[in-house]
C-alpha cells in the first residue's frame, strides 16, 4: 500500500496482481495495511511444533510449507530445501522444514493422525 507512488501502481492492479503472504506467528504484515489479497499460512516445524517468530518472516520456511500444501505442477524438486536436513549456516540449522508425512496432508491433533500437530503455544510465552 504503501509503495504505490514508488512503483506507479494504484488500488485496482493492486487489488487484481498483488497477493500478500501471512504465515500464522509472523508479526511483520500485521504492521502495514493491506488493500490486496492476504492468504494465510501455517508457521510449524517439520514436527508439528510452532516456530519461533522470527523464522515465520523467512521465505524458506513459506516456500517449504506452499509446497507441503499445495505441491508443485511443474515438478520441481524441492527435496533438498524442504525434506533434508538444513546447513548450520542457515536459520534453520540441522532442521527439516518439512515431514515427508505431511506432504499434501492437513495438520491435525487426532491420535492417528499422519501429519501430528503439537499444541505448544506456551512455549512461546515463557
Amino acid at each position: 500500500f504503501y509503495m504505490m507512488k514508488t512503483f506507479e501502481i494504484g488500488r485496482q492492479q493492486i487489488n487484481q496482481n498483488v497477493m500478500t503472504i501471512i504465515p500464522s506467528m509472523d508479526p511483520v504484515p500485521h504492521v502495514a495495511k493491506h488493500i490486496d489479497v492476504m492468504q494465510r499460512i501455517l508457521c510449524r516445524r517439520g514436527n508439528g511444533m510452532y516456530r519461533e517468530m522470527a523464522q515465520c518472516h523467512s521465505i524458506e520456511a513459506s516456500a517449504c510449507e506452499f509446497w507441503r500444501v499445495c505441491g508443485d505442477v511443474r515438478n520441481r524438486n524441492f527435496y533438498q530445501k524442504c525434506l533434508q536436513a538444513q546447513p548450520s549456516t542457515s536459520m534453520f540449522p540441522g532442521e527439516i522444514l518439512v515431514s515427508e508425512s505431511c506432504i499434501g496432508k492437513q495438520f491435525s491433533t487426532r491420535q492417528n493422525a499422519a501429519c501430528k500437530m503439537r499444541a505448544d503455544r506456551y512455549h512461546l510465552l515463557g
